[in-house]
């Protein structure tokens, strides 16, 4: 009997890649476990997500987790997690040591300025691709039943979401307990 290494080497690889932090890897765990591999489907990875948000730790490692535990079970999911957090926990003990040397020249700063815009931007992309997953669910075939299945209280509930957010009204546990409440109310009530 052979082990499939594959996906701890495909998390091991998102580990090492996914610089700006858990929600920059979950663009290439995307790309990685729905598009190239097929371990998942676009619809499975987004409830996926849906729940590494909500449960407690980063995110990155939530998703290494449960596809890890998908395809092995319980060692799959330690394989996966461990390593997931291999490199960036090497790489972070090496900068924290040459930051702490030399974070204060000005070529340091330059360069850690010259990234934040390449994090916003990987931001950017997993959010519009989970906002327009969360406006047409899957799967549909043709554009007509495109046009039914559109999900039209999903603007309003992603406005409200950011709204309460930066106005710091609610909280995100607060505010994941709200919008599943909403949901859940409209699907029993309205049928949505």
């Amino acid at each position: 009997m052979s082990a499939d290494f594959t996906p701890t080497l495909v998390f091991l690889k998102i580990g090492a890649l996914c610089f700006g932090g858990g929600y920059a890897a979950v663009q290439l765990a995307q790309a990685e476990t729905v598009e190239h591999y097929h371990w998942l489907s676009m619809n499975e990875f987004s409830q996926m997500e849906a729940i590494a948000e909500m449960t407690p730790g980063p995110i990155a490692l939530n998703i290494a987790s449960f596809v890890g535990t998908k395809l092995g079970g319980w060692s799959g999911a330690v394989a996966t997690t461990l390593a997931i957090i291999a490199v960036p926990c090497l790489i972070t003990l090496i900068l924290a040591h040459l930051y702490q040397k030399y974070g204060n020249m000005p070529a340091v700063s330059a360069v850690l300025n010259g990234i934040k815009p390449a994090v916003l931007g990987m931001l950017a992309s997993v959010s519009l691709s989970f906002t327009l997953l969360a406006m047409q669910p899957l799967p549909y075939s043709t554009s007509a039943e495109l046009i039914k299945k559109f999900n039209y209280l999903a603007i309003p509930a992603i406005l409200l979401a950011v709204i309460l957010l930066q106005r710091r009204t609610l909280g995100s546990i607060g505010l994941i307990c709200l919008c599943g409440s909403l949901a859940l109310i409209f699907r029993l009530c309205v049928g949505v």
